[in-house]
């Protein structure tokens, strides 16, 4: 059985300008607390206060705007210390604790022209094999360039090259990592299309240096039943295949997954399927939850041959907080070996 719960987050957001100059801030305070516990093993978590704060600055020169964009992010542990990591705070394996307090810099220089933009530096990423993970208490970034390019309203793409990665639970930025080899760099290239209102689809290709190269398609389908109840479908696919010196292995393997939400006024209810076909494990960089997968969860359910099934449960509490949500998740996976015998995995989340 494992439980997070993300007791609160608060977002402070302002802009003004000055002689040309435009400062952009961005605060979130966060405050975490994480139990989990198990059937067998020992049990751990954490509780911690976060801030993270993210600011542009940026000045117009001719048709040009150019910009820096700084960062920083702070946790400081509140509760007492567990000698397992939990996933969500910084953990050091060698004096088995977790540190009293651990932060993040970040630095990005931008330049804009029209509808392109160039991006150098530290980047926040949100793409199928470069997740955005916004449950752990300080979020893990990237490094390096991406240029994006926005035709018009209904399209967007971008082409990027990224070779660095700052782990949720460490201090300094470290090269991609695969089940604990290496890679020099990941080259991608993704585009998101709206077709008509309610339908979207994405498509995307990450091509991990000496490892892998993985395409993404995955589309949705948004209807409005009626005033108070709507749906939306969606479908998504993985292939991933491997290349150049293979370092982890001749990697071939699929995921298919389906997940449908049904919306009735505050309350969201959904329902979903994926299963993972191939020779090996689905690879995930740094060990990071696939966030393109239909559900985000705190176990990884990407195991050779793994089904899993998929119940989300969310009612909306803006009536008493702001932009606050209660989230339920049950994930039941099986199908999948442990040391040669037939096991399963139950995930069940508070957030």
């Amino acid at each position: 059985m494992k439980k997070i719960i993300v007791l609160s987050i608060i977002s402070i957001n302002f802009a003004y300008a000055e002689d040309l100059l435009t400062h952009k801030h961005d605060v979130q305070l966060k405050n975490v607390y994480n139990d989990k516990n198990f059937h067998q093993g020992e049990d751990t978590g954490s509780w911690s206060q976060g801030i993270i704060y993210r600011g542009e600055f940026s000045k117009q020169i001719n048709s040009v705007e150019i910009s820096l964009l700084p960062s920083f992010q702070y946790a400081q542990r509140l509760g007492k210390s567990h000698e397992l990591s939990d996933g969500t705070y910084a953990f050091d394996p060698v004096s088995k604790t977790q540190p009293r307090q651990y932060h993040k810099e970040g630095l990005a220089l931008k330049l804009e022209y029209q509808n392109h933009s160039l991006q150098l530096g530290e980047q926040w990423l949100n793409l199928p094999i470069t997740g955005l993970d916004g449950t752990k208490q300080l979020l893990p970034t990237y490094q390096g360039i991406i240029y994006s390019y926005v035709p018009n309203k209904l399209t967007e793409m971008s082409f990027g090259y990224i070779n660095r990665y700052n782990p949720k639970d460490e201090e300094d930025f470290k090269k991609l990592t695969v089940a604990a080899n290496e890679s020099d760099g990941l080259y991608y290239f993704n585009i998101r299309h709206r077709f008509t209102e309610g339908v979207e689809a994405q498509f995307y290709n990450g091509y991990l240096l000496d490892m892998y190269n993985h395409i993404y398609i995955g589309g949705t389908y948004s209807s409005k039943i009626s005033s108070n109840l709507s749906n939306n479908f969606t479908l998504k696919y993985f292939n991933s295949s491997a290349i150049g010196d293979e370092k982890i292995g001749d990697i071939k393997v699929n995921y298919y997954g389906v997940m449908d939400e049904i919306n009735y006024l505050d309350t969201s209810m959904g329902f979903g399927y994926q299963k993972i076909d191939g020779n090996q494990n689905f690879p995930l960089i740094m060990g990071i939850p696939a966030r393109y997968f239909i559900n985000w969860t705190q176990g990884m359910f990407n195991k050779q041959d793994e089904s899993s099934y998929h119940f989300n449960f969310k009612y909306k509490m803006d009536k008493w907080v702001p932009g606050m949500d209660l989230t339920y998740r049950y994930i039941y996976g099986d199908n999948f070996k442990t040391n040669g015998f037939d096991n399963r995995e139950i995930e069940r989340d508070i957030i």
